[in-house]
């Protein structure tokens, strides 16, 4: 069984859907309407939509302030069990929140942070299911600690409502057209949505882009590089290839741009977020940066406008770490991207195949090392010019990882 580790349930709200394709919607009213008698001494709010049952409740009992274990007796999760116990092929998928107050030294170094505590609790609720006779490989959950609040935690009451879990019940059966499409969907929201939510982050990365020559031959140029970025404003770069390497840094105000073999740089004012300075250098500066998707802060907003077909392929392994395979098509690329599984639902690999080039050449980008909040080496994001170092204008640095020996669409 992989646990994609989440589910804060601390005082709070507890969301179960039952999702599933149009032919089960009379199977969905009767679950629902089971459900609903054992929960009805329960203050438990019913909302069944076309293809979703939502059963909401209060939580404020199951875990103490900042604790992370069911006690041996949870009568809330005990009147859901004659039903959940008796599913074999449905998934059930456990997604975990917190509010915004940070962990209390009281719980350091057990733990780290509201990710971790909710990863705590998805893990309790699990093991809960799991030693009540729900089977273990139906069993995920996800960990989503404070980053998707659905009421302002300015207030008590708004905390409370933050603090909560969602348990979605899945068909295995694999649902056809529009409704696979957004299954697959809500796992690259659901990364984009966790990415968001990372204030510091770092990772390492490799990255091929492929070129096919007049007498197609495909050849693959492998360069490897880091990411240090801290939202919403600064990033620094690095990247090394057989033919440049560069560092990039911007403080939130300045981009500088080092050309480390010829030991040149070039400086230009672009004061803004992240987001603003991937979109400047792509129509402005004219230096688009190649998977910078990623870096932006609604990854989901990025990659889906013009995509035309989704599909979830399953698992994948990445670096060891396994993965939720999807691939989706547009008019121009196909792309494919493996998210990993667990609390942390980072992308480990991103992949973009041109279907207007011949041989349909790809650029790839794998991630490593990945870190968030207080693993990331602190930074202060600055620029130092190295000794003899010559500044030149932005625009005349050889920082491509397409070298000038190959022209695109000429003859080299």
């Amino acid at each position: 069984m992989i646990l994609k580790f989440g589910v804060a349930i601390a005082t709070a709200i507890l969301t179960l859907s039952l999702v599933a394709g149009t032919s089960m919607a009379e199977e969905l009213t009767q679950e629902a309407e089971q459900l609903k008698a054992a929960l009805a001494q329960y203050p438990v709010q019913v909302t069944q939509q076309e293809n979703s049952v939502t059963l909401a409740s209060s939580a404020d009992a199951m875990f103490p302030s900042g604790g992370w274990q069911i006690p041996s007796d949870a009568p809330l999760l005990n009147r859901m069990l004659p039903m959940l116990s008796q599913l074999k092929n449905t998934n059930i998928v456990v997604s975990g929140y917190t509010d915004n107050v940070p962990i209390g030294s009281q719980l350091q170094p057990t733990i780290s942070d509201n990710l971790d505590l909710s990863a705590k609790r998805a893990l309790s609720v699990a093991n809960y299911l799991i030693s009540h006779g729900v089977k273990p490989d139906l069993i995920s959950a996800h960990a989503f600690g404070e980053t998707r609040p659905v009421a302002s935690n300015d207030t008590p009451e708004g905390r409370a409502k933050n603090r909560r879990i969602d348990i979605t019940l899945i068909a295995m059966a694999a649902p056809s057209g529009a409704r696979a499409d957004e299954a697959t969907k809500s796992l690259l929201k659901a990364m984009s949505d966790y990415m968001a939510g990372q204030k510091a982050v770092s990772f390492a990365f490799d990255t091929t882009l492929e070129i096919v020559t007049k007498d197609k031959q495909k050849l693959g140029l492998a360069s490897s590089g880091t990411v240090l970025l801290n939202r919403p404003n600064k990033i620094r770069f690095t990247r090394h290839g057989g033919f440049a390497d560069v560092e990039a840094v911007f403080d939130g105000k300045t981009l500088s741009l080092l050309g480390k073999n010829a030991i040149v740089y070039g400086q230009a004012d672009v004061p803004g977020s992240i987001d603003h300075l991937v979109d400047e250098l792509r129509d402005k500066i004219h230096r688009p940066v190649s998977g910078a998707d990623l870096l932006m802060s609604d990854i989901y907003d990025q990659l889906m406008p013009e995509v035309t077909e989704a599909k979830d392929l399953g698992s994948g392994v990445i670096g060891g770490v396994e993965c939720d395979h999807l691939a989706f098509r547009t008019k121009d690329v196909d792309w494919e991207i493996w998210i990993a599984q667990g609390a942390r639902p980072y992308p480990c690999r991103y992949v973009v195949t041109s279907k207007l080039v011949e041989a349909a050449p790809q650029y790839s980008v794998q991630l490593r090392d990945f870190r968030t909040g207080s693993e990331v080496a602190s930074d202060d994001f600055s620029f130092a010019v190295p000794a003899n170092a010559k500044k030149i204008e932005l625009s005349d640095l050889d920082v491509d990882e397409l070298p000038k020996i190959f022209a695109v669409g000429g003859s080299k």
